[in-house]
């Protein structure tokens, strides 16, 4: 195991996915959170997001959406933390999932309509554990999103 790299806790994933959807149904902009196909067999949630409580009251679209998929794998789990929002034809999120290795274990990927390819960077977690994966791209959603897609 690469150290730093989320997924070295060995939870399984449904306890993983009940972790992360208590936790986002206690943030203040999270509406509503439903876990596919099932809670029992959760694979991914889906959070439906009030961006303007999230945001601000002027923030440019009222409503966005939040996927969470984590898959616990030998060696090195794969994630998907996804954002977008309903009005816009952009979406921003980590990825790892064992694609764009040159990049890095991890990456932050944006994707355009307007683009001709998704803009890539690599990233870097200073706790492997999904909770504070979850945790930092939360803080780092708050922070960035207001200035994307650009």
């Amino acid at each position: 195991m690469v150290p730093g790299v989320p997924g070295d806790t060995h939870l399984d994933r449904f306890e993983i996915h009940k972790r992360f959807r208590n936790r986002l149904e206690r943030a203040p902009f999270v509406e509503h959170v439903q876990a596919r196909p099932s809670p029992m067999r959760p694979t991914h949630l889906v959070a439906t997001i009030d961006a303007t409580s999230w945001f601000r009251a002027d923030y440019r679209s009222d409503t966005a959406s939040l996927e969470v998929e984590w898959r616990p794998r030998d060696g090195r789990d794969w994630f998907r933390i996804q954002y977008a929002e309903a009005s816009a034809d952009w979406s921003c999120g980590w990825h790892q999932d064992g694609t764009h290795e040159d990049v890095g274990p991890n990456h932050f990927q944006v994707d355009s309509a307007d683009w001709d390819e998704s803009r890539r960077e690599p990233c870097a977690f200073d706790d492997s554990n999904p909770m504070a994966v979850l945790e930092s791209c939360l803080q780092t959603l708050e922070r960035r999103v207001p200035t994307l897609p650009e």
